[in-house]
């Protein structure tokens, strides 16, 4: 028995070393990959925690991009710049800045004026804040929203430029914003439990890490990573730390975001498998020292000893209580190496599952991230496109709100043609089309102004060409062979076109056209382009409920004006603009130095006439003599009836001889030319006249008019049909 134990001994000692030096060597393999693999991970984790703290620092622009919208339309804040404006009094906005500031939860929130001086400053309950200038904001007189980094004395921030509008008037501008400092940075590492720093070109502007550590950050890997727009990994193997840089951009302005990473938990798992090697090396060791001490002692004791080493062992590191074989100490030790060589192989496998388990997870965790970042990109543009459609709603709104005060400070109703017009092609900027007014007088549609690019070939057509104008109510064209054409249409525009009546009180008073053209990017076959359509009809819609009112308005008010001044049997203005002309011309004689011509005239024998041929007769003569004299006088001078058969003429800029030799004129036409045509008859009247000058025959017009009056009263005594000349 011992000859066969001396001859194995030293080839199983053997084989026992080789399969320790195997198994180190596996070891060791093993540990150089989860180093690579733990260093893998770290740079991994520091891109997923920079993309993190980016998405908070867009989040936090983006709530002061939102609220920039929001305050735009706050008419507490553009009341009480109103009453700064007109007072100088700041109560009201203070009172409205101090309400919404604790809301908005933002570190700047200031007022200034249209100057751009700051008026107030809003701040926390029980605390004092001086008021801060701001320079650069001047771009918010264009009247655009501006979202900008900027850096003042106090430090960097991020601001929202909000300018407030009245009307047209720029009241002043509302600017609030987020201080990049310290505290900006400590709020982000809270919220993601690592250290963030934001640095520039120039250096760093705000860090989570306390002083005595900034000294591992780099400024030029900062300003690097901005220049080069690239991340830089710096390691700090010691200090058990990584730094990653990465440019971003904050409001339009680049930016460095630097993140520390802890890298002790990684070094301590390291180190954990550095001592479980060391662990199996002593182990490998110790076997092998026994090895050479059992082969030292082979002749001095037996192998027994041996077996007891080797068991206790197996019992150590698998649990098991091995009984060694009678007689055959060799097989025991095999028995027992067996047993070690499967434990450890076992280890090695449940670690081996353990990364693959945990390499699963990783690319799970990456798909998952890549699935959010998908849904939060279609969301983004999709919250883009609503933000912008508000816009222009709001825009339409505004444009139809300035229709209605335009066309309600017009005093004519060709005012009114070109703005509307005018509001059409804010309206309407890709479209064309025109605005027709109805005459009644001969049946017509007649275009007074257009918009586009092209222009109408015929400027009226028959009011029974415009399908809209025969149905009473709008008539849309979108498929020619379907809806029926106007016949006032020469060419058909492939986006359709609109005809809106405009009516008002049961009167059609026009028509609005729209030529639809919309862009080569629209597709004209999903419901965008139906949207799209369906709004610009609603909005031609409301342009003509707004405008036909007004325009019946002007014209009720042009017909109250034209009765008020107006002599309805002759045509001729009345007593009273005749009072308010003579007064208003005097004082431009003043102003002058020149003189104005007073012709006072009288039908002759006026009641005969009518005790003869009846007051019809009576009205054809005072008809037929207020249009000769319209006929016989300047642009500038001013007929009227004074009352009953007498009538009044003013010349401006008139000398005495001139006005002598008019009176006379007009005399001897009334009598050659004036022909009165009654039941087949044709009378013959005579006037007689009396002339004043003003101011020679008076100081006042009353007294320059009673002038006239005698001097009409002479021309009658002496015979009628004659003018005389005021004394």
């Amino acid at each position: 028995m011992s000859r066969n134990i001396s001859l194995v001994f030293p080839i199983m000692g053997m084989q026992i070393l080789l399969i320790l030096c195997t198994t180190l060597s596996h070891y060791y393999i093993e540990l150089n990959a989860l180093q690579n693999i733990i260093t893998e991970n770290e740079a991994s984790k520091a891109e997923d925690i920079h993309f993190i703290v980016e998405s908070l620092i867009d989040k936090e622009i983006s709530k002061l991009s939102g609220l920039s919208k929001v305050l735009k339309n706050r008419t507490d804040l553009i009341d009480g710049l109103s009453q700064y404006e007109i007072d100088k009094n700041k109560t009201n906005l203070k009172q409205a800045m101090d309400m919404l500031f604790p809301q908005m939860e933002v570190d700047i929130f200031q007022a200034a004026d249209r100057n751009q001086h700051v008026i107030y400053q809003a701040h926390a309950p029980n605390s004092e804040t001086s008021v801060r200038e701001f320079h650069g904001v001047v771009e918010a007189m264009l009247a655009e929203d501006i979202l900008m980094a900027s850096q003042t004395k106090e430090g960097w921030a991020i601001r929202a430029i909000v300018p407030l509008i009245s009307g047209d008037n720029l009241l002043g501008t509302i600017t609030i914003g987020t201080w990049i400092n310290d505290d900006y940075a400590q709020n982000i590492s809270n919220a993601t439990e690592v250290h963030v720093s934001i640095g520039n070109a120039n250096g760093v502007i705000a860090s989570s890490l306390p002083l005595v550590e900034r000294r591992f950050i780099n400024a030029e890997a900062m300003k690097m990573s901005i220049l080069k727009l690239k991340p830089i990994r710096e390691v700090f193997q010691k200090q058990h730390k990584n730094i990653y840089y990465a440019p971003m951009e904050m409001a339009n302005e680049p930016f460095s975001l630097m993140v520390e990473i802890d890298t002790m938990p990684s070094f301590q798992l390291l180190e954990q498998n550095k001592t479980h090697i060391i662990k199996i090396s002593i182990l490998i060791l110790l076997i092998s020292m026994s090895i050479a001490e059992g082969y030292t002692l082979y002749l001095l004791r037996p192998l027994k000893k041996l077996n007891i080493k080797v068991k206790n062992t197996v019992k150590e590191l698998a649990g098991i209580d091995l009984q060694a074989a009678k007689g055959n100490e060799l097989k025991t030790l095999v028995r027992s190496f067996n047993i070690m060589v499967k434990t450890i192989s076992n280890h090695i496998t449940e670690r081996e599952r353990a990364e693959r388990a945990l390499k699963r997870h990783k690319d799970k965790l990456e798909e998952l991230v890549t699935e959010r970042t998908t849904e939060l990109e279609k969301s983004n543009t999709k919250l883009t496109k609503t933000v912008k459609e508000l816009e222009w709603r709001t825009n339409e709104i505004l444009l139809l709100n300035k229709l209605g005060d335009l066309l309600h400070a017009c005093d004519s109703e060709e005012e009114t043609y070109q703005i509307v017009i005018n509001i059409c092609r804010q309206l309407f900027p890709q479209d064309s089309g025109y605005l027709c007014i109805f005459d009644d007088s001969q049946k017509v549609l007649r275009i007074v102004s257009y918009w586009g690019e092209s222009s109408p070939e015929e400027l009226e057509f028959e009011y029974n060409q415009c399908w809209a104008i025969r149905r009473g109510k709008e008539h849309f064209i979108q498929d020619p062979d379907v809806d029926p054409i106007c016949q006032h249409l020469h060419i058909y525009p492939k986006d359709g076109c609109l005809c809106a009546p405009m009516s008002a009180q049961g009167e059609v008073l026009g028509m609005i056209h729209l030529c639809i053209g919309l862009t080569e990017d629209v597709d004209r076959v999903d419901d965008t382009h139906k949207h799209i359509i369906e709004s610009k009809l609603i909005l031609v819609k409301s342009m003509v409920e707004r405008y036909a009112p007004s325009l019946i308005n002007l014209r009720l008010r042009q017909t109250l004006k034209i009765q008020s001044i107006r002599d309805p049997l002759t045509g001729l203005y009345n007593r009273r603009h005749m009072q308010e002309a003579l007064e208003r011309e005097a004082r431009r004689v003043e102003r002058r130095k020149t003189s104005l011509g007073i012709i006072m005239m009288d039908v002759d024998h006026f009641k005969a006439f009518n005790d003869t041929y009846g007051h019809e007769a009576g009205d054809i003569v005072l008809k037929e003599l207020g249009a000769f004299l319209k006929q016989r006088t300047r642009g500038e001078d001013i007929a009227c009836r004074y009352g009953g058969e007498e009538f009044i003429l003013i010349l401006t800029d008139a000398n005495p001889e001139n006005t002598k030799i008019k009176a006379e004129e007009i005399r001897a036409d009334v009598k050659d030319r004036l022909k009165i045509k009654h039941h087949g008859q044709t009378l013959n009247i005579t006037i007689s006249l009396g002339v004043a000058i003003y101011p020679t025959h008076g100081l006042t017009t009353e007294e320059t008019l009673k002038a006239a009056d005698m001097a009409l009263y002479k021309a009658k005594a002496n015979g009628r049909d004659c003018v005389e000349y005021a004394v």
